[in-house]
């Protein structure tokens, strides 16, 4: 968003489009509900998904689909995030057979170590959106070519799935777009006094406790190797508990003549701390300098 203001002064808030309701992919297996009576607080819950290598499980339900086809077996599935963010439910769209084997999607990262069962790992793959990590290895595919990437990795997992041991042996990485744990529909108001609104996050979790809020300076933001580096900022709110900076803080300040102020708002919450968002490349944003801490 551009307003122009005197002296040919532009504010630009970069934000990221959204959906109303989350689109969700998830492997497990489909369990109905224990002992046929839902106790989740979505009307029309019959089932539930659990991948026990990634470590998740969803409230299942579908008003198109006969799920109970599929009880017992490990499924892929699409659908849609019911919009409560206190009951993860999954309104599928559509089901398919999978093979048992983890399917997993992430930020590729070295990490080099050996587990408790004497296995080698020299990667993990860590998902914020669903509250994850997984160690990784592969004698065939290159995963420094993927690190800081997001991608979905396939494969068996070796050692124990339930221990400390986890371990998935990569046979194929695909990149993906990033999940998207960022604030949403960002807008600015106020040429004189601005101040900022926005929305939560859309991802598969969206419970969010508070926000940073910076400011940076156009042309300060440069591409990196691996990242969107921002340049320096300046910290306007750290830990804000609202979507809105209406009743303050609010920024008087006027970019100099021929330059611009940008604006980003990152979320926190219980997956930890969010992204100020990505570039049209998948490339994070990050500030070089004056972060919130």
């Amino acid at each position: 968003m551009r307003w122009p203001l005197a002296c040919g002064m532009v504010v630009v808030a970069i934000g990221a489009a959204t959906s109303a309701r989350a689109q969700l992919q998830a492997e497990g297996i489909l369990e109905p509900v224990p002992g046929g009576q839902p106790t989740f607080c979505q009307p029309g819950v019959t089932h539930i998904i659990e991948n026990q290598c990634a470590h998740y499980w969803f409230a299942i339900k579908s008003s198109t689909l006969d799920l109970t086809a599929f009880n017992q077996q490990f499924v892929h599935l699409e659908g849609l995030q019911t919009s409560d963010p206190e009951c993860p439910t999954i309104d599928v769209q559509s089901i398919s057979l999978a093979t048992n084997s983890c399917q997993k999607e992430g930020f590729v990262e070295v990490f080099a170590g050996t587990n408790s069962c004497g296995q080698a790992f020299t990667h993990r793959i860590r998902n914020q959106c669903l509250g994850y990590q997984l160690n990784l290895t592969s004698s065939t595919i290159d995963l420094d070519a993927f690190v800081s990437r997001y991608a979905q990795v396939t494969g068996p997992t070796v050692g124990d799935q339930w221990g400390d041991c986890e371990l998935l042996d990569v046979q194929q990485v695909t990149p993906l777009p990033p999940c998207s744990l960022e604030s949403q529909n960002l807008q600015v108001h106020d040429e004189q006094n601005t101040w900022l609104d926005w929305s939560p996050p859309t991802a598969p979790y969206t419970w969010v406790g508070t926000y940073d809020v910076i400011r940076g300076f156009i042309p300060e933001p440069v591409v990196a190797s691996d990242h969107i580096d921002l340049g320096f900022v300046v910290c306007l709110a750290d830990g804000y508990a609202s979507t809105s900076t209406q009743s303050g803080p609010r920024d008087s300040l006027d970019p100099l003549e021929g330059t611009a102020f940008f604006y980003l708002v990152r979320p926190q919450g219980f997956f930890g701390v969010g992204t100020y968002g990505y570039s049209q490349a998948g490339l994070e944003r990050h500030p070089s300098e004056g972060d919130c801490p």
